[in-house]
């Protein structure tokens, strides 16, 4: 929790602030057809957790994780990650759509009860606290987590 320049009324209380979270491992970039499936652009890596324009994608693991949680505005569809060169398709992640949007202003102001996933911009995953510390206390040790804006610059 974070203590920021408040005025003085609000001195000495604690701002709530979702986590970013991201993947240590890295992979290639992907571009979602037009059919659904998410072509390889580049390396042909598969890391568990891929973040993109509009789009996350989570292994099966994660993903099964994530269903039990029962997360607000949060749904799962089959992925298919495609090889053009090779003609392969890998049926290894689902579709996360989170439902929950928000814009770097609005960080301060976002209630966090409970388990949410939020994307901001479009781009950037986050996660309540109390998910963050499910997901810290299971198997996921690819997974990093920052506070609020920390790893962004403006």
């Amino acid at each position: 929790m974070t203590q920021i320049g408040l005025p003085s009324i609000f001195r000495g209380a604690l701002l709530v602030l979702p986590f970013h979270m991201d993947c240590k491992i890295r992979g290639g970039l992907f571009f979602e057809l037009q059919d659904g499936r998410f072509q390889f652009l580049d390396s042909y890596e598969t890391p568990p957790l891929i973040i993109g324009a509009d789009y996350v994608l989570a292994d099966h693991e994660l993903t099964n994780f994530l269903q039990t949680r029962n997360i607000e505005e949060v749904t799962f569809r089959p992925a298919v990650l495609w090889n053009r060169k090779l003609n392969e398709e890998l049926h290894t992640h689902a579709r996360v759509h989170v439902g929950r949007k928000f814009e770097a202003d609005q960080i301060a102001s976002l209630n966090l009860e409970g388990d949410q996933m939020l994307l901001m911009d479009g781009l950037s995953l986050f996660v309540s606290p109390s998910l963050k510390m499910a997901l810290e206390a299971s198997r996921f040790d690819y997974l990093q987590f920052t506070e609020g804006l920390s790893d962004f610059t403006f």
